[in-house]
């Protein structure tokens, strides 16, 4: 997760400027949305799909639930504790307003997310070195 990469994620770049006491910067307004799954929950499905049978089609893993970058940045400053409001920025070209996946295709073979992102970005923000 190193946040200087070009292909770093908003979560990595968030945390790595709270833990140098930065506010979060957000393209855009902040409104859109993106649908944050966990790795672990990507694994677990994964194996569920091996098990079943390991067919050729395709299916959405995430959450089911969108979450804003706005709220996910507001939650990371509360978790670091920080009395800060993020930094606007211009939108970037192309970025997509909307972003969650369909999981019912997953669950019908007995996938069912765990992810709990407020603790999911605690544990990170809390055993993440930068």
């Amino acid at each position: 997760m190193d946040p200087n990469s070009p292909y770093s994620g908003v979560i990595s770049k968030f945390i790595s400027r709270a833990k140098q006491g930065l506010p979060p910067v957000i393209f855009g307004d902040g409104k859109q949305t993106r649908d944050f799954v966990h790795v672990k929950d990507v694994v677990e499905f994964v194996k569920i799909a091996i098990k079943k049978g390991g067919s050729c089609e395709a299916y959405n893993v995430g959450t089911g639930k969108e979450t804003s970058v706005l709220e996910l940045a507001e939650m990371l400053l509360e978790i670091a504790n920080l009395d800060l409001k993020p930094i606007f920025s211009e939108p970037r070209k192309g970025d997509i307003k909307r972003s969650c996946a369909n999981i019912e295709k997953a669950k019908r073979i007995g996938f069912e997310p765990k992810t709990n992102l407020r603790k999911d970005l605690e544990d990170i923000f809390n055993n993440l070195k930068f």
